[in-house]
């Protein structure tokens, strides 16, 4: 597989959320039941190519990579692998990389990283460093094997490098032109292209890339070739998984239904589950887009607040001046908040009635003798979840201990009394919908045999990647990898 996105080697965005300012993740992830859909899960937007120019904003506010003397700190040694240096320039590109992916995580979320925060800025820079010593340590290991890429491999490589290149200048260019309407577009394709090269985001880093991706899973290949998974295998990881489970989801019920949503395999299920389908005539896209607008702003307007605490924690005991002003912030923020709020409800409440007729009229439709949920449910329903396997057939896992439904939704699937029972409109944020009891899951363990395909399969994959990992660690050894991340500066 070609990568055709990001550097194959930014798993290290893992390592800056493990080590970056703990309290600043939880609040990120507190802040994502804002913009959550009826199943409360977070609103995905398509942002990963645009975060790019969320860079292009940081170098210009201090987050610099090369000093007065660009030529002398290109070239200064920042790591050592295997006596192969890396130097200074060769970081650009991929921290840049790095950066923007960070940029990203938090633009789903309404959030915005602060640049001229050193522990996140050193951060940034040590999980660039680990990967870009990792993929020196690859290429070196793909040689050493004797191993060599295709013709084919090479000629997708540099396919996918000029799709990927050409999205960062497209992203880029449309960037441009929002901010400079006067700009042609060949103007500003030109200048985003310099602009992108003078930061290390070229086409060369995009073939290094997707370089590695293939390079990684040659090794992976070659190194794990001869791990396979008996049936004694399979039967021990099934009974070991079926009694965590149940140990589990009887303390729990509802990590159950979140296991079932999250796709995970499941060998045993806990009572008082049933599958529940949910026609939705959901909120006119446009007023959604600014119901989500809002909830973005009151996303931010939390962080804010959870910022400025810290803040005033920070400062300990305050003088009088310090108070009010802190005061005065914090009244501020309750200002925004109650405005955007008033804001919410006036939105959700025009989307509501510019539907409910509509609602009404498919409700009607659903009540007719021999009417066909699932047809109807195509025809008029709004929720994609629906839309898609497996909940277009089964439908959504509900019992009355479930968590991810809004209380709405959770509480009419519940009142239904038997499988095939249809409730009248059910109101939320979201819309009206009609629910109907599709069917029980029965509760009890699963058989091994239902399952053994897929369990063997994750067995393999999670054999294979732990004697990958290991052997990745064993060659790091080796090369005797040397960093002095103190010249990064």
């Amino acid at each position: 597989m070609i990568a055709t996105g990001g550097l194959s080697f930014y798993c290290g965005l893992g390592i800056i959320l493990s080590t970056w300012d703990e309290r600043k993740q939880r609040k990120l992830m507190e802040v994502t039941e804002r913009t959550g859909r009826f199943m409360k899960q977070p609103h995905s937007r398509r942002i990963a190519i645009i975060a790019l120019m969320l860079c292009m904003a940081f170098t210009l506010s201090g987050c610099k990579l090369i000093s007065k003397d660009p030529a002398v700190e290109a070239k200064t040694v920042i790591a050592e692998v295997g006596g192969e240096p890396i130097v200074k320039g060769d970081l650009a590109g991929p921290y840049m990389m790095t950066l923007s992916q960070y940029a990203a995580l938090y633009s789903m979320y309404g959030l915005s990283i602060d640049t001229s925060d050193e522990e996140f800025i050193k951060s940034v820079k040590e999980s660039t460093l680990t990967g870009v010593t990792s993929q020196k340590v690859r290429a070196q290991q793909f040689a050493a094997r004797g191993l060599t890429l295709t013709p084919e491999e090479e000629a997708q490589i540099e396919t996918a490098a000029d799709e990927a290149y050409e999205s960062w200048i497209a992203s880029y260019t449309t960037s441009l032109q929002q901010s400079n309407a006067s700009l042609i577009e060949s103007t500003a394709r030109d200048q985003a292209i310099k602009e992108l090269d003078a930061q290390g985001l070229t086409r060369d880093l995009m073939v290094e890339s997707n370089r590695d991706g293939v390079i990684s899973e040659r090794l992976k290949d070659d190194v794990t070739k001869d791990v396979t998974i008996s049936d004694e295998d399979v039967n021990a990881e099934a009974d070991t998984r079926r009694a965590e489970q149940k140990t589990n989801y009887d303390e729990n019920p509802a990590s159950f239904g979140t296991d079932l949503m999250n796709g995970a395999l499941v060998l045993y299920r806990p009572e008082g589950y049933r599958y529940v389908k949910n026609l939705l005539v959901g909120i006119p896209e446009e007023i959604q887009t600014e119901i989500d607008n809002i909830n973005t702003e009151l996303s931010n307007n939390d962080y804010n607040r959870y910022s400025l605490e810290q803040q005033r924690t920070s400062f300990g005991t305050l003088n009088e001046a310090d108070e009010q002003t802190f005061n005065s912030l914090f009244a501020g923020l309750d200002e925004t908040d109650a405005q955007l709020n008033a804001q919410l409800e006036e939105k959700l409440a025009q989307g509501k009635e510019q539907v409910k007729a509509r609602a009404e009229e498919v409700l009607a439709k659903v009540q007719e003798d021999g009417a066909d949920f699932d047809a109807l449910m195509a025809e008029y329903g709004t929720d994609t979840g629906m839309q898609s396997e497996p909940y277009k057939t089964t439908g959504y896992p509900v019992s009355e201990t479930t968590t991810s439904f809004v209380a709405e939704f959770k509480d009419a699937a519940m009142a239904l009394a038997k499988p095939g029972d249809i409730s009248g409109l059910v109101e939320t944020d979201y819309g009206y919908h009609i629910l109907q009891y599709a069917s029980d899951i029965p509760a009890g363990d699963i058989p091994t045999s239902e399952v053994k395909d897929t369990l063997r399969a994750e067995i393999l994959t999670t054999r294979k990647d732990e004697l990958y990992n290991q052997a990745m660690q064993d060659w790091t050894n080796e090369a005797n990898v040397k960093t002095y991340i103190n010249r990064w500066n």
